[in-house]
């Protein structure tokens, strides 16, 4: 079955908004203030050099937990199955536990990383990538999806970079464009605040999509019933 992210969007944005709503703002506005206070706190100790630290893995922890109901909603759609923003809110709830101890795994694993050599944890970051799909897709446990991800990157290496770039320059010049638009009418915290928070939830929802079908596109394994 073919699918594409805007049929996915078209099919079910009104499932989408409730799950960026009750998911994905609180979440997104939680994490700006904890990252902060972790800068600030970083700052007044005379370790400034740990905050950007603090910032990359919580939010590389935040990005695995923003895919799970995006990934169980692609899933659904590839098995023709009927579903709700609740069903799929109550599955990612169940399916949190294994893709959060992953997320955390995979963000020591690039920050150790990329403290050593900046190398390692650059292939840290792109073989282990796909970790939450191999999880939810095709339900892989424990170091298995870690090792399925780098399997797949080994075999798709340059489409998968590829695209990977495409969406980084994408939204790095969406954001850039979005925040010096917000500063020509606002330089308040809260505008600011807001216009990032709603960036990163269109921009995770469209990425979350897209990557889930990309794998399921190219991946040799059929979709977990």
């Amino acid at each position: 079955m073919g699918i594409s992210t805007f049929q996915i969007i078209k099919e079910h944005w009104r499932k989408l908004i409730m799950i960026q709503l009750i998911l994905y703002l609180p979440l997104y506005i939680g994490l700006y203030f904890v990252v902060n206070i972790f800068l600030i706190q970083a700052n007044l100790a005379g370790l400034g050099f740990l905050g950007p630290i603090f910032n990359m893995i919580f939010t590389l922890i935040a990005w695995g937990m923003v895919q799970i109901p995006l990934v169980l909603l692609v899933a659904s759609e590839y098995k023709e199955e009927q579903v709700t923003a609740g069903s799929i809110l109550i599955r990612s709830i169940e399916k949190t536990f294994y893709v959060y101890l992953f997320a955390i795994i995979f963000s020591l694993m690039v920050i150790l990383g990329m403290m050593l050599v900046i190398l390692p944890g650059l292939i840290a970051f792109i073989f282990f990538f796909f970790y939450p799909q191999f999880i939810l897709l095709y339900g892989q446990k424990g170091w298995r999806a870690m090792k399925e991800s780098a399997r797949f990157m080994q075999k798709n290496l340059l489409k998968s970079l590829g695209y990977l770039i495409i969406f980084a320059v994408v939204i790095a010049v969406i954001e850039a464009i979005a925040l010096f638009v917000t500063l020509q009418f606002s330089n308040a915290v809260w505008a600011v605040v807001l216009v990032q928070t709603l960036m990163n939830m269109t921009l995770s929802t469209l990425l979350g999509i897209a990557l889930s079908i990309f794998v399921i596109n190219n991946s040799d394994y059929e979709v977990e019933d």
